[in-house]
């Protein structure tokens, strides 16, 4: 058996990269994940999320992944216009949203059951508008989705991104197409992000979950966790998924530590 030298194989290589015009064969284009992917629940599209300028928005949607066990996978609604719009506008208001829960005043808020932070960082935003961490344009949506206080313009920022990946939903030309699943992949991660960091890693980092992990704001957004309750009251009422921190035993097991409960704060 004869053996090929380096520069044989090298041109072997070289050739093998021409088509049959003899010009080089493109490279498969890094960007076109959306398109490769066959949209089913075990090869989701990858929605991009650039968690710059919006880390906050971003922290809601990973707790809600690596703490609260929410599906990082949702499928796109499907049907007619008419059909999407109905649906859409029926999960915002099974998921709350819809009340703006976090825009209301102090009183209200504490008949709901709800609270909003009170950062302690002069010039915060006001985190009055509630994140759908299942969108109300997935199958998923509408009730028992989890939802936190947000600042209202890091909503705007994430909602022109979706829109460049995902389409409108009443659109009837999109990147995703109708009835497929897609999958966020959170990017651009720093410090102001510690729970999308853990989320990312493989395997996830869950111990983040029972630890008080305090933002730039000087709050732990785990604690603004909450899920509309659908009995008919009214006002609506939330409960609020936090359960408290954990300290590590010496044996490596954990257990529970004296919390206090978040308190409905005034309306600014």
């Amino acid at each position: 058996m004869q053996l090929l030298t380096l520069a044989q194989c090298t041109a072997i290589l070289s050739f093998c990269a021409l088509n049959v015009n003899g010009l080089a064969a493109p490279l498969p284009e890094t960007n076109a994940l959306v398109t490769r992917a066959a949209g089913t629940y075990n090869d989701p599209h990858m929605v991009d999320m650039p968690c710059t300028g919006m880390e906050d928005v971003c922290e809601a949607d990973c707790i809600a992944i690596l703490c609260h066990g929410k599906d990082p996978k949702m499928q796109k609604l499907a049907g007619t216009k008419d059909q999407k719009k109905r649906q859409k506008e029926a999960n915002y208001r099974a998921s709350g949203a819809y009340f703006v829960p976090f825009d209301e005043d102090a009183a209200v808020m504490a008949k709901r059951g709800i609270a909003r932070p009170s950062p302690s960082v002069p010039n915060a935003p006001v985190f009055n508008s509630a994140e759908e961490t299942t969108y109300e344009s997935t199958q998923q949506g509408g009730a028992n989705c989890i939802i936190f206080p947000v600042p209202r313009d890091q909503q705007t920022l994430q909602g022109g991104n979706m829109q460049n990946q995902f389409g409108r939903v009443d659109e009837a030309l999109n990147n995703i197409p109708d009835g497929e699943w897609f999958q966020q992949r959170f990017s651009f991660l720093n410090s102001d992000t510690p729970h999308c960091l853990a989320l990312m890693q493989t395997p996830p980092d869950t111990s983040i979950c029972r630890k008080e992990k305090k933002n730039k704001w000087g709050f732990d957004m785990k604690k603004f966790a909450y899920v509309m309750n659908q009995a008919a009251t009214n006002p609506k009422t939330f409960k609020n998924l936090f359960q408290g921190y954990k300290k590590k035993r010496d044996d490596g097991s954990w257990e529970d530590e004296v919390e206090e409960q978040v308190e409905p704060t005034p309306t600014q």
